[in-house]
């Protein structure tokens, strides 16, 4: 019996040890991808690539992270529509972990991992809304998952010197205004964006200065346009900005930070 079960061992520790070792590229090969306007190589297949972008999302090199990861996801997701509903749903099934996590399991920033599994959702989102490919449940927990995590956002960074996009709360706003606008959203999943879009207008820490209030807007927007709407759960959302305005001191002059943007993007 021992030396039927050390075989049986042996002949799985391999097959483990590569499943865990699955090739990958090296980022010249995605760069390379960017750099030919975002064709997929020939030979290629959509979904396996799209799966390991996964680990550039929290990578600090914003070419790989924003270029090829978001580039990549929108014009071979959304553009050019290469996704059965299968594939649709194997690549939320992997990057909705993501969402929420403390840590970036390829090694990268913790922070743009987060943020940017919701940005590269939200595409996914944004042409499941045509497509159709998500059924309730994921589209629930997909909501679920996205205002937990803009309730629990801390980093107000937009754009970094450094790194560049971070847009924690921009990119997550971006996740459920698409699952505002898809026909698989439950009623009761209505409220949980309006709360969360107004708690986090309310408990903000600083003024908006990269465009996260107009993302977060449209997010309410894709509920409050719904033909199905919740009335009463559009009524509490008023009330609590109601509530978040009062304590407002509208006579402080606005920080110079947020008028020098404005300043900009307005010329």
């Amino acid at each position: 019996m021992r030396v039927v079960v050390a075989t049986v061992l042996s002949m799985l520790v391999p097959v483990a040890l590569g499943a865990q070792a699955r090739a990958t590229h090296p980022p010249e090969f995605w760069l390379g991808i960017v750099e030919r306007g975002l064709v997929l190589p020939e030979g290629e297949q959509a979904l396996p690539l799209l799966l390991e972008l996964q680990r550039f999302f929290g990578h600090r090199d914003a070419r790989l992270r924003d270029g090829a990861g978001y580039g990549i996801t929108a014009r071979w997701v959304v553009r050019e529509k290469r996704l059965t509903d299968n594939e649709m749903r194997r690549l939320v099934a992997a990057w909705r972990a993501g969402l929420g996590a403390t840590a970036d399991p390829h090694g990268g920033d913790a922070t743009l991992y987060r943020s940017f599994s919701a940005l590269g959702l939200s595409l996914v989102a944004a042409r499941d809304v045509e497509q159709k490919a998500l059924d309730a449940a994921t589209v629930s927990a997909l909501v679920d998952a996205a205002a937990a995590q803009l309730d629990a956002n801390t980093d107000v960074r937009g754009y970094d010197a450094e790194i560049g996009w971070v847009h924690v709360t921009a990119h997550t706003a971006d996740l459920l205004k698409f699952l505002g606008r898809h026909a698989a959203l439950p009623r009761e999943r209505q409220a949980t964006i309006l709360t969360a879009v107004a708690r986090r207008a309310a408990t903000s820490p600083t003024v908006f200065a990269w465009g996260e209030g107009e993302r977060l807007s449209r997010a309410a927007a894709s509920v409050l346009r719904r033909d199905d709407v919740d009335v009463a759960a559009v009524d509490t959302f008023l009330d609590a900005l109601l509530v978040a305005a009062r304590r407002v001191d509208w006579d402080r002059p606005m920080p110079a930070r947020w008028l020098r943007t404005r300043t900009r993007r307005a010329s």
